[in-house]
């Protein structure tokens, strides 16, 4: 069972489960706080340090590969927030051993 926040993240889920290069996925995977140390804080607020995130897609390639995959509608890339946030994200996985990350534009709204 798959818990998702979104009905942009279920749509995601049937793309991914029709794809034979994905192995299994998880959604809402948790960051580590421990690893918030190892994030540039340049150009993201200070508060984002100190709260637990997740990101939305954390997929497993058929080859062996990991990915990460961040959703976000066209409208909140116009949003300062939403960046903060997906930079955060982005920072964070660059840190770890995951280094495909990638946004994934999906349509209308979603609560970030």
């Amino acid at each position: 069972m798959v818990c998702l926040h979104s009905r942009q993240a279920r749509d995601y889920t049937k793309y991914l489960e029709t794809q034979p290069w994905v192995d299994h996925y998880e959604a809402c995977t948790p960051l580590s706080q421990e690893l918030y140390a190892h994030v540039s804080r340049v150009g993201i607020r200070g508060a984002y340090f100190q709260v637990p995130w997740v990101s939305d897609f954390l997929i497993y390639f058929a080859d062996g590969r990991k990915a990460i995959r961040e959703l976000v509608s066209a409208g909140g890339l116009r949003r300062k927030n939403v960046v903060e946030k997906l930079e955060f994200s982005r920072r964070y996985w660059a840190a770890t051993d995951i280094d495909d990350w990638k946004i994934v534009l999906v349509p209308g709204q979603r609560n970030s």
